[in-house]
């Protein structure tokens, strides 16, 4: 019975999360097929078409988690029922096979370019990758089924044959299902961001003809709170209110990241280079790779796909890098950031949480080991000694 209910409420929980996930991607499409026009808006309609996003962008991030973590329930349950006939990394390569995209989808000009009311791509002058992996699904389908009916496992009856085809065709539809409406979802998510941001830079550039703001740009120092109290009534934070916010902010930047492991109030602290052959960070991406470490800071540099990509970190505009490379060494997050996702999805292998591995492998040979965690270094020399 509690099995039965636990379901019951997953499966609510399922369709209100695709429901949210769609509504996004449709009116996310719609805002990005007919902008409009900001300048002549009202003070009291544009606060409220502010509004308006947030909401819709805070609802699509929340069912963007939920139908991620639906796809890979799903892809789990496709993973355990292949490992019945072949060995487990078998088994993860094929149901990787099975989910691979079809279609390209490519971000939007206007959308953010990294983290939801960010600066956009065109506010950066750049313009957005495209993810280039595409593949024929039903293909696959028929190779994995060829691959599956050779084992000694597979029933020999047809009805049971018939049922456990059923099964694996079923499973693959709805994690490929799942895995393209999270990334649709994110790309959404990314779009409503670029608009929210259009609509705070038009905010901005009011308060900058008013003399509040030196540049359109500031009216992030502002909190939600208090745009409407600056934009309406007249009465901005003081000068010195926002002068301190953007000394704040500028220290800020040029501080060391925080501790992984900390008591009390963290205090930022330097990254040591790593030292040894051996280093040890998160499995994130099972597989092994070997290439030479290249690292990169910026998601409109190139990469190689038989190199390892190295970085501090990383956001949705690194999607292209991350689906080309051999394999990923990331100093920051974990198992359930964007890129383990993407790189799990795609079969990279895939290190993470490993601080300073941009200073230690950058030109080096290494092999990546997404199963133990570990990278390797091939070589005894110090980095300088190898060409970048």
């Amino acid at each position: 019975a509690a099995a039965v209910r636990h379901r019951l409420r997953a499966a609510a929980v399922r369709r209100h999360a695709r429901f949210d996930a769609d509504v996004a991607i449709q009116a996310s499409g719609e805002i990005d097929a007919r902008a409009r026009i900001l300048d002549c808006l009202p003070p009291h309609e544009l606060l409220r078409y502010q509004l308006a996003l947030i909401d819709l962008a805070t609802r699509a991030m929340a069912a963007e988690i939920s139908v991620a973590a639906d796809a890979g329930a799903i892809h789990t349950g496709l993973r355990a029922v292949l490992r019945r006939y072949v060995p487990a990394e078998r088994a993860r390569r094929l149901a990787h096979a099975l989910v691979v995209p079809e279609r390209v989808i490519s971000a939007s000009p206007r959308a953010s370019a990294a983290i939801p009311a960010g600066p956009t791509w065109l506010e950066l002058g750049r313009k957005p990758l495209s993810p280039t992996t595409v593949g024929d699904r039903a293909a696959a389908f028929d190779q994995v089924m060829t691959t599956l009916e050779q084992t000694e496992r597979w029933p020999s009856a047809a009805v049971p044959r018939w049922l456990r085809h059923r099964q694996i065709q079923r499973l693959a539809h709805e994690a490929a299902e799942q895995l393209e409406r999270r990334e649709r979802a994110k790309k959404a998510i990314l779009l409503l961001g670029g608009e929210i941001r259009r609509v705070h830079l038009e905010i901005g550039r009011r308060l900058t003809a008013r003399g509040t703001l030196a540049e359109p740009a500031e009216v992030e120092l502002l909190r939600v709170r208090e745009l409407r109290p600056a934009l309406v009534d007249g009465a901005p934070p003081a000068p010195a209110t926002l002068a301190h916010r953007r000394r704040w902010l500028a220290r800020q930047e040029q501080r060391d990241p925080l501790p992984q492991h900390f008591r009390g109030v963290p205090g930022p602290t330097a990254t040591a280079v790593p030292t040894g052959r051996r280093l040890t960070g998160w499995a994130a991406g099972s597989g092994r790779f070997r290439g030479t470490a290249r690292h990169l800071d910026a998601p409109e540099q190139s990469i190689g796909t038989d190199e390892v990509l190295v970085a501090v970190t990383t956001d949705p505009s690194w999607a292209p890098l991350l689906m080309r490379c051999g394999a990923m060494v990331i100093e920051q997050g974990g198992p359930l950031s964007h890129a383990a996702i993407l790189a799990r999805e795609f079969g990279v292998p895939a290190v993470f949480n490993l601080p300073g591995a941009a200073r230690a492998l950058d030109g080096r040979p290494v092999e990546v080991d997404g199963d133990t965690g570990i990278v390797t270094l091939l070589d005894e020399g110090p980095p300088d000694a190898h060409p970048r």
